[in-house]
Order: structure tokens, then sequence, then C-alpha cells
């Protein structure tokens, strides 16, 4: 895609713009529900897990924001946004998280985002045991944070890919790896 770093939501056609709004809308609904523990954990087996890094420096302060990673139809986020309807990357078989959110604490999810009492961040390790309920096909890692948590908290293989953000600013005219390889992973 020769203009992937000249994305602007507000200039797309209204149909891609929609598209954009859908898959944002279902990535979230995923989100908060496995956040909330509202989801059958065994209805997400199958997916692809891609953990990210931390809301970007933009995202809202309120800890009662649900914190979607790549939530936004701006910056690298709307830019990536963007790049998976081009690949047509179904939402569906996605499950989204970022390294700064997971909680494990006593069989359920918690989001412990930005505002969190330092009690939560004292008590609470970070803990990777809902890899093994959700069982993801493959776990993709968008950045360094999003490494080291995968290494840190499983012991299952990961795929590294460079965070949308680098990608964006330093290689845009060059293709980003990550839609390739979600798009081979759906179809095999």
């Amino acid at each position: 895609m020769s203009s992937q770093n000249s994305f602007k939501f507000s200039e797309l056609p209204k149909v891609k713009r929609r598209n954009i709004a859908r898959r944002l809308i279902a990535r979230r609904k995923t989100f908060v529900n496995l956040m909330n523990g509202t989801y059958n954990y065994s209805d997400l087996s199958g997916r692809i897990l891609l953990v990210g890094d931390k809301p970007g420096p933009g995202a809202p302060a309120d800890p009662n924001f649900h914190h979607t990673p790549f939530y936004s139809t701006i910056y690298s986020s709307g830019w990536l946004n963007y790049l998976l309807g081009e690949y047509r990357i179904d939402e569906d078989r996605l499950i989204w998280l970022n390294a700064s959110s997971i909680r494990w604490v006593d069989g359920d999810f918690m989001d412990v985002m930005l505002g969190a009492p330092p009690l939560i961040e004292e008590r609470y390790e970070i803990d990777g045991h809902f890899i093994n309920i959700i069982d993801p096909t493959h776990i993709i890692t968008l950045g360094n944070l999003a490494e080291a948590w995968v290494k840190k908290n499983t012991d299952r293989p990961y795929i590294k890919q460079a965070h949308p953000q680098y990608w964006k600013r330093f290689k845009s005219k060059e293709e980003y790896p990550l839609l390739p390889l979600l798009y081979d992973i759906i179809q095999s």
C-alpha cells in the first residue's frame, strides 16, 4: 500500500469510515466483555491474540474508560484500523489486549489502567494465566513492552512485530508485515 503514511480518516469514503467504525465497535465489545468477565472464555478460543504495549498519551485519564487497544481513528491506531480493513482482516478472529492493562485476580480479569489505586498495582501481579483459558491459535506482540509481558507470563511461542506507531513513523513506505501475517494465518 503506497499511501500508508498519508491516512486521514475524514478523507476516506463513507463506506470505509463505516467499516472502520464497525470494526472498532466489535473490538470494544469483545474487550469490555473480556475485562468484565462476561465472556464465555471458550468462545474466544481459536482466535489470534494481539498484545499491545499501553494506551497512547492521548488516552483519557478516566479509570472507567474502557481503554480498548488501538481504539481510535487517528494516529497509528487509525492507520492500523484502515489497513486491517484493506486486508479484510475479520475482527471476530482477533483478541486485542494491552500488556499494561491485564490483571488476573481471583479467576477474573481486571482492567486497572490509568488512575488505578496503587494498592491494586502492588497487590496483583500481571499474570498470563488467561492465555491458557483463551487458548489463542497465535500470539502476536506489538512492541517491546508487549513482548516483555508475554515472555514473563507464558512459555507459549509468540511472533514479535514492530509496534504500529514505529512502522508508520519510520517504515511507512514498506508494507507493514503484521497485515500479510494476519491474512495468512486466517486463510490457513
